[in-house]
């Protein structure tokens, strides 16, 4: 071989072997500074810094007294009443909500009935009562309407409209308190008022058998009974017990 040509092929060698680690070289170092391909953003401590306690990030706490949750447990029932029929039966105690209206469209046609007097609902008075089973709110509007609230938890409660369709414990201590004439007077008085708001069902189980057989065979002749005598006259009372 021409020992000319021989160098030259020695020199073309090394300046290929030159270009191609320079290439690699450049190559290293891009991917060197490349920025990572990733969604989250690197952390950089040079941002933390600790909180200083001042006046205005102080944690404070609220202190909620028993008038204003009877008034918000009051305000969140006639919400639901006026926007949300469906979720105000639900909340309405089981045993009460048969006794009271027996299906969602009863209480539907009660809201639609006094639908005026709902919208105006305000908080008049309360009381407040605990036992090993929560707290019992009850509210008074200023009809006069009750709203018992038995809490379950906080903003969990069902509730009760009034105080003679089921028997409620304070009630019925009550009334095992009372003297003959008395009971008398709760038990008439708790049939006139379940006449007044139209129960018919619950004011026809309280006749005695014996009565119901030789006047009114059965509930619709005792409803038609009621509204021809009383319908559209002012609500029945009575004044004493001899």
């Amino acid at each position: 071989m021409n020992i000319k040509l021989l160098k030259k092929c020695i020199i073309i060698l090394i300046i290929v072997i030159v270009l191609i680690l320079t290439i690699l070289l450049v190559l290293i170092n891009i991917e060197k500074n490349k920025k990572p391909d990733s969604i989250f953003k690197q952390s950089d401590e040079t941002y933390y810094e600790e909180i200083q306690y001042k006046k205005y990030n102080e944690v404070t706490y609220a202190y909620i007294n028993d008038q204003q949750i009877c008034n918000i447990y009051l305000m969140d029932y006639k919400s639901n009443m006026i926007n949300n029929k469906e979720e105000a039966y639900k909340k309405l105690d089981k045993e009460y909500r048969e006794k009271r209206f027996g299906s969602l469209e009863n209480f539907k046609n009660y809201i639609d009935k006094n639908e005026e007097k709902i919208y105006g609902i305000k908080l008049a008075k309360y009381e407040v009562k605990s036992d090993k089973n929560g707290n019992r709110y009850i509210c008074i509007d200023q009809y006069g309407n009750y709203y018992i609230f038995n809490e379950t938890a906080i903003m969990q409660y069902s509730v009760i409209l009034d105080t003679f369709t089921i028997d409620l414990p304070e009630y019925i201590e009550k009334y095992n308190k009372s003297k003959v004439s008395q009971k008398v007077a709760f038990c008439i008085d708790k049939f006139i008022k379940n006449i007044n708001i139209e129960n018919y069902t619950l004011a026809y189980s309280m006749l005695s058998q014996g009565f119901k057989n030789n006047y009114f065979k059965n509930q619709a002749s005792f409803e038609n009974y009621v509204k021809r005598n009383f319908l559209g006259k002012d609500q029945i009372e009575f004044k004493e017990i001899r």
